[in-house]
């Protein structure tokens, strides 16, 4: 299982296209909700986090990464080319991999395909 964490729906069935093309369930966590919550429900196997839609970003995933439960669980961050700082940001909090939206679009059958072959997915 894969959370979202994301406003952008269109973009969101991209990815939930790619991640059931490689046999992986998505759970949209959109961006008002409690993903934490969510995450401690689920125990996914990546939580996917649109940075620049969530509020406090950096913070999220800080909270992701410092919960017990949550310590296999891989977080990655998506945002535009231009949020320089958040990307920083959200790298310094923790964050996996902090990718661009392109880079992310681009390597998003790859990155279905890792999690996929990851212990203990779905």
């Amino acid at each position: 299982m894969t959370i979202l964490a994301a406003s952008d729906l269109l973009f969101g069935s991209r990815i939930q296209q790619a991640s059931e093309a490689h046999g992986l369930q998505v759970a949209f966590a959109p961006r008002d909700s409690d993903v934490l919550g969510r995450a401690r429900e689920i125990a996914p196997t990546a939580v996917l986090i649109d940075l620049a839609s969530v509020p406090d970003g950096p913070a999220l995933v800080r909270s992701l990464k410092a919960e017990p439960a949550l310590a296999g669980t891989r977080i990655i961050g998506y945002l535009g080319h231009t949020h320089v700082d958040l990307f920083e940001a959200a790298r310094a909090a923790g964050a996996d991999q902090v990718l661009a939206k392109g880079e992310l679009t681009r390597r998003l059958p790859e990155l279905m395909r890792e999690l996929a072959a990851r212990p203990g997915r779905d």
